[in-house]
């Protein structure tokens, strides 16, 4: 009885055993887990009663249930043929790739711009990450920029910095650069900031000039100059009286100067220390238009005698002639650092200046760079090159695009380059 037993026992469970086994292999797959709302069946008997009593003769169709809200960034807006969710979508995907965008620009700033930047790419992506719409990301690479300058990366003589002059033409973009209404063309503060420390670290002192020529055309035909007709050279010398009468308010100019200077104790800047916006100028005669253009008119009237005169540039005669019949009316700030523009030719790219020494020539060849009326506006309006002179004017033409749209007459024309100013900042929100 007890074998029996026994063998009976050892049946059942083989029976059972082999049982659940096949159970498992025809069962269907394991539903996603339940709440303890479809546990009780709640869920599913809402669908139902919906799908039975809501809308059943097409009366009410707001009644119906509607889809689920997918999320932003989810595959299927991008396929969307609406313009606004498959934009969003776009925008909400780039937003969210910002850490991403951030970690790749701490590990190309890292690596700086050497062996694996032979073709430019290393400099093309940090320029691209610093137009990036995201703030962070432009903040970012502004700050990695800087950290690079002051590492690692430029201590062995620069050879693997990125403060190359396509980084450095960046930076000064970002850091200074206006549009044509006077609004930074960056609208993050701390961006534009960031962008001015980065530039002080990879150009101590100033920004060489380098950075703000454009590069030269070579294909570009060069300009062959105008005839100028026989009446315009003839009107083409300055009085010696005139002369005279230059060198004398320049004795003046410069005995004012130096008084101004002995009394301040300093010599004269353009830039407050501590900020980028520039220091008033020292209360002086202002710059007269109606004077200047009677003064023109009558070097374009008394030029006819050619006698006693000495030759002057055909360009800065025809300029003068533009003057005398273009009035301008107002009057400008006086700039002791060089001199006011006080016409310019949009078709040339001519900017015809007057400095305050009215005795000096400005040698051809001399760089200056052109800012807006302190009174008015502040900004850079780009590189110059002087391309004729005479005594006390000279005609200017740019180094590159860049200010050409927003010169005006009553610009500053300074001497040299630049001064980089930073401002103490904080990143600290």
């Amino acid at each position: 009885m007890v074998q029996i037993k026994t063998r009976l026992i050892a049946a059942v469970l083989v029976v059972a055993i082999s049982g659940s086994v096949f159970g498992q292999a025809a069962a269907a797959p394991v539903p996603a887990p339940s709440t303890l709302w479809s546990f009780l069946g709640i869920p599913q008997g809402v669908k139902k009663v919906q799908g039975a009593l809501t809308n059943r003769r097409g009366n009410r169709p707001g009644t119906e249930p509607k889809d689920a809200l997918k999320a932003l960034n989810d595959p299927a807006n991008l396929e969307s043929p609406d313009a606004a969710i498959k934009r969003a979508a776009e925008i909400k995907k780039a937003e969210d790739l910002k850490p991403q965008k951030i970690k790749a620009i701490k590990y190309l700033a890292s690596i700086g711009c050497g062996c694996y930047d032979k073709d430019g790419s290393v400099t093309d992506a940090l320029v691209a990450a610093a137009e990036d719409c995201t703030e962070d990301v432009r903040l970012a690479t502004m700050r990695q920029i800087h950290s690079a300058a002051t590492g690692k990366c430029c201590s062995n003589c620069g050879q693997v910095c990125c403060c190359n002059d396509k980084m450095l033409k960046k930076l000064a973009q970002i850091a200074y650069e206006r549009d044509e209404f006077g609004c930074y063309a960056e609208p993050s503060k701390r961006v534009r900031c960031a962008a001015a420390s980065a530039l002080a670290a990879c150009c101590p002192g100033s920004v060489p000039l380098e950075v703000l020529q454009e590069e030269p055309n070579e294909t570009a035909p060069e300009k062959t100059p105008e005839p100028v007709p026989e009446r315009e050279k003839q009107q083409d010398v300055v009085p010696e009286r005139e002369k005279v009468l230059d060198e004398r308010v320049s004795a003046e100019h410069h005995l004012n100067d130096r008084n101004m200077k002995s009394a301040n104790g300093a010599e004269f800047s353009m830039n407050l220390q501590g900020s980028n916006e520039p220091e008033r100028l020292p209360m002086s005669t202002p710059f007269n238009w109606n004077r200047s253009r009677e003064g023109a008119a009558s070097r374009s009237t008394t030029d006819s005698m050619a006698g006693q005169r000495q030759s002057v540039p055909a360009g800065i005669a025809r300029m003068r002639n533009i003057l005398a019949s273009h009035p301008s009316h107002g009057s400008a700030s006086p700039n002791p650092q060089g001199g006011v523009v006080l016409a310019y030719d949009e078709s040339s790219k001519t900017a015809y200046v007057h400095f305050e020494n009215a005795a000096a020539t400005v040698p051809v060849g001399t760089m200056l760079h052109l800012r807006p009326d302190p009174r008015i506006a502040s900004g850079f309006n780009g590189m110059w090159q002087v391309v004729e002179s005479t005594a006390g004017c000279a005609n200017l033409q740019p180094l590159g695009p860049d200010g050409i749209e927003r010169i005006r007459i009553g610009d500053h024309a300074i001497f040299g380059t630049p001064a980089v100013v930073v401002a103490p900042i904080s990143f600290t929100r």
